[in-house]
């Protein structure tokens, strides 16, 4: 794997071409290459969510948040992930909750763009 690739494909999903994102991501067998990769995990559980695989999302995003050590971006992206599931089903305390947990998680990252990608998700949202 790539850092061009991951850049495409991060620039794909940027654009909005969540699909064509997720298909190049699994063409790539990306998953399966790097199944402890939590940022890899973690792009490809916001591109199923995104693509209306929920479940899949949600799951695969629960197990990135079980697993010891994880960065914090890649548990605000996984919180958001959750967050967008929780929209989907109206459940709205639950998504609020993990938009929160998302914030706080950027903002300890210090990642300023990630955090204020998950604001305007947020506004977006609730």
């Amino acid at each position: 794997m790539t850092a061009s690739f991951l850049d495409r494909v991060t620039h794909t999903a940027g654009k909005g071409l969540f699909l064509s994102a997720l298909q190049d991501f699994e063409e790539h067998g990306a998953p399966s290459i790097h199944p402890q990769s939590d940022t890899l995990s973690a792009l490809w559980a916001e591109l199923l969510q995104r693509t209306g695989a929920n479940e899949r999302a949600a799951s695969l995003s629960k197990l990135i948040l079980k697993r010891d050590n994880v960065a914090p971006s890649v548990k605000a992206r996984c919180h958001v992930v959750l967050a967008l599931v929780a929209l989907d089903e109206t459940d709205f305390v639950e998504a609020l909750k993990h938009f929160r947990r998302s914030m706080r998680a950027a903002d300890s990252s210090g990642d300023l763009e990630l955090l204020a990608e998950i604001q305007l998700e947020k506004h977006a949202g609730c």
